[in-house]
């Protein structure tokens, strides 16, 4: 069969259109090139590049407007929530170009998922050099469109509903209206752009449960120290580090095998105070994993403390609760659930816990001041707890 051969001109032609077809295909958008997924702070890039000649407003609006509606479609386009964004996350886009050497006039917008795009043309109030730009007609020009003085930065403010590539559209072309029409914008100059595609969320190893090595592991960044669980024969009274109860008092049954559960629950920590961690809501045997914990600190012996002062002070505290040892003892606790956690939540929790654990211990002071304003221990805030004389009558029922 004979073979027919293409002319070696027309497979170049052929061959070169397809590369120019190909090199088209994969050449990246102006939306992909400015506006990346996600930003590290602040990107800058110029959007449209500068002419030798003044253009006309029709001409600067052609140069400019497919550009535009490029980078605010992708701006203010979210897509699906936990494909294309998530909860916390936000964008700003800023067009401007500079007329003359510090001159700055600019447009922005922020956007968030399922917000109203707020859209905010310069007044001057913020870059005083621009001033001279933005007189009286510029400002009636702007207030026809419905733009009002608004926001921290006292720029002209608007609120844009985007919810399709139409509204995208349709607010580009109001930028550039106001870049070209108001603000004078004829290409001599670079029209420049600044993104931003940040959150207010941190990517980190997310725990649905801990084990009691990663609570120790967690407790040293946040710079507490903590030992493990070791039961004492005699308790000793007035000692914060008597709770969990000591081995005498958890019974006949079952002793060793009590223990070793709460070796494997609880934890004391020693500093920067003394409190107990005990682990909860196990939701796996295998490696020992839990959902909660509880946190506990001995703030007060009790003594001359009834049970009117255990009910107000509790009313009082803004987060945790108030309560009794097994030997009359006042305790400050705080409950954590533990599922979806971060090493940085948990932190942040050890350091909210210090400051209302101080909260609660100054709640128990203020309180003992009021009931014995004449005794002269219950102004020193540094007494142990078991310095307190003994002798006082119990009112605390248990």
């Amino acid at each position: 069969m004979a073979v027919t051969r293409r002319s070696g001109a027309a497979g170049k032609t052929a061959r070169s259109r397809h590369d120019r077809h190909k090199a088209a295909a994969t050449q990246p958008t102006p939306a992909e090139v400015h506006c990346p997924p996600r930003t590290d702070g602040v990107e800058r890039s110029v959007l449209v590049a500068s002419t030798r000649r003044k253009l006309t407003r029709d001409e600067a609006r052609g140069r400019a407007i497919s550009a535009v509606e490029a980078v605010v479609a992708a701006t203010c386009n979210w897509g699906v929530l936990g494909e294309d964004w998530n909860v916390g996350d936000y964008r700003f886009l800023v067009l401007e170009f500079w007329p003359a050497e510090g001159e700055c006039l600019y447009i922005q917008l922020w956007t968030e998922p399922g917000e109203s795009v707020v859209v905010e043309a310069c007044s001057g109030a913020w870059t005083p050099s621009a001033r001279k730009y933005i007189r009286t007609p510029q400002r009636a020009a702007l207030r026809a469109l419905g733009y009002e003085i608004g926001g921290r930065a006292r720029n002209f403010e608007k609120r844009w509903r985007v919810t399709n590539s139409g509204g995208a559209r349709a607010l580009a072309s109001e930028l550039v209206n106001i870049l070209v029409n108001i603000f004078g914008y004829r290409g001599r100059q670079p029209l420049l752009m600044q993104y931003c595609a940040e959150g207010r969320a941190h990517h980190e190893p997310v725990f649905n449960g801990l084990v009691i090595d990663d609570v120790r592991r967690m407790l040293a960044i946040a710079g507490m120290t903590a030992i493990p669980y070791e039961p004492r024969r005699q308790p000793t009274p007035g000692s914060e580090s008597n709770w969990p109860p000591a081995s005498n008092q958890l019974g006949p049954t079952n002793q060793p095998a009590i223990l070793r559960e709460l070796q494997r629950s609880v934890l004391m920590v020693e500093k920067p105070f003394t409190f107990a961690i005990v682990m909860a809501l196990k939701s796996k045997p295998v490696p020992p994993t839990y959902n909660g914990l509880s946190l506990l600190s001995v703030l007060d012996d009790g003594v001359g403390l009834s049970d009117a002062d255990l009910i107000a002070i509790n009313d009082l505290i803004p987060c945790g609760r108030f309560a009794q040892d097994p030997l009359g003892r006042i305790e400050f606790v705080l409950e954590l659930w533990l599922n979806g956690i971060t090493v940085g939540w948990f932190v942040s929790m050890m350091e909210a816990w210090a400051r209302f654990r101080n909260q609660a211990a100054e709640l128990i002071r203020r309180t003992r001041r009021a009931n014995c304003p004449t005794a002269a221990e219950s102004d020193d805030p540094d007494l142990d707890v078991g310095d307190r004389p003994a002798h006082r009558v119990r009112t605390v029922a248990h």
